[in-house]
């Protein structure tokens, strides 16, 4: 009997430690961000490959990330406004774009899990035939933040802008509660880039900016809105 308590022990103790390693040996599957490479932040990209004088292959580029299985490269035309989704299994990837047209792009990291981590968001201008002079990277706009909920009758309007000529000269701001119809409500001059505005109470406001350089090149932000509280 002794003996058979003995086994059953032994038995017991073999299983906790199994199951003890088991749980000390699980490792986490959740992926890293990835860290890009190329095309560089707010910068002429002039590397590609031309197909014709419309189109070039880019090569996109990032560094491994850990616990990752594949990636997903988003990319947008900040001028059309469109966005398109790029599976690739390694950190590189080429990709047909428009040449003499800004876009902005990130990757994200997948695992096997479904777990997901994204990649900060990077801007660049890729080369056209003849380009000298290039027009500011569309704003982004900061806040208010989409739909937010404003409490006050005064607002401050705040966003970002770049250029790669680091030439931008003013932001000009429209302004509306209707979307399709704002007008402009001011400007400021660069490196400014806020402004406060007067609201009233129970509306929903639209507003963009105008990027102005230089050369008078320009570019149109995303439209943006906020609701004024009642």
């Amino acid at each position: 009997m002794k003996k058979y308590i003995a086994i059953i022990y032994v038995l017991i103790v073999i299983s906790a430690c199994s199951s003890g390693s088991d749980d000390g040996g699980e490792q986490n599957v959740t992926p890293t961000a990835a860290k890009l490479i190329f095309p560089d932040n707010n910068a002429e990209c002039n590397q590609g490959t031309n197909i014709t004088d419309t189109q070039s292959t880019v090569a996109f580029r990032w560094e491994e990330s850990d616990n990752t299985t594949s990636y997903e490269v988003v990319l947008t035309d900040l001028i059309a406004g469109t966005k398109t989704n790029f599976d690739s299994s390694e950190s590189e990837l080429g990709i047909t774009i428009k040449r003499g047209t800004p876009y902005s792009w990130y990757v994200v990291s997948k695992s096997t899990t479904g777990d997901e981590a994204t990649s900060d968001t990077w801007k660049f201008y890729n080369s056209g035939p003849g380009t000298t002079s290039y027009a500011p990277f569309p704003a982004t706009i900061v806040a208010p933040s989409m739909g937010a909920l404003i409490t006050d009758t005064m607002v401050t309007l705040e966003w970002t802008g770049t250029d790669v000529d680091n030439d931008i000269e003013k932001y000009i701001i429209y302004n509306g509660t209707e979307a399709d119809a704002i007008s402009e409500v001011g400007e400021v001059e660069s490196p400014i880039t806020s402004m406060s505005i007067g609201v009233s109470a129970g509306n929903t406001y639209y507003w963009k900016v105008i990027s102005v350089d230089s050369k008078g090149n320009t570019s149109e932000s995303s439209l943006g809105n906020f609701i004024v509280n009642p």
